[in-house]
């Protein structure tokens, strides 16, 4: 944890605005451990709940495309292009398809 600021009075100003730079210095140093860790477990969360889908060669599939347009309500934008045809998987987040 970031420790608080000594309550001595300090004799100048160029030893307060040293120490004011290193608090800040932890305190960021903090943050970003902090961060970090946050964001692996936000990860391993949202991992955990993930299914890998998996589609036949030939099968129609929609493509998500969540492109904005300018002067669109994104309620009413068509987020998703198709049907096109599977042909084939390269990962679980790359595959082909073919124009409808």
């Amino acid at each position: 944890m970031v420790s608080t600021p000594a309550s001595e009075p300090v004799s100048n100003a160029d030893e307060f605005a040293l120490q004011a730079f290193e608090h800040l210095q932890e305190a960021a140093s903090f943050v970003r451990d902090y961060t970090g860790r946050q964001m692996s477990r936000m990860k391993k969360y949202f991992d955990s709940s993930v299914k890998p889908v998996s589609f036949a060669d030939g099968e129609k599939v929609l493509v998500y495309n969540p492109k904005k347009k300018r002067g669109q309500f994104a309620k009413w934008a068509v987020l998703w292009l198709g049907p096109f045809r599977h042909c084939n998987t390269f990962t679980f987040l790359t595959t082909t398809t073919t124009v409808r």
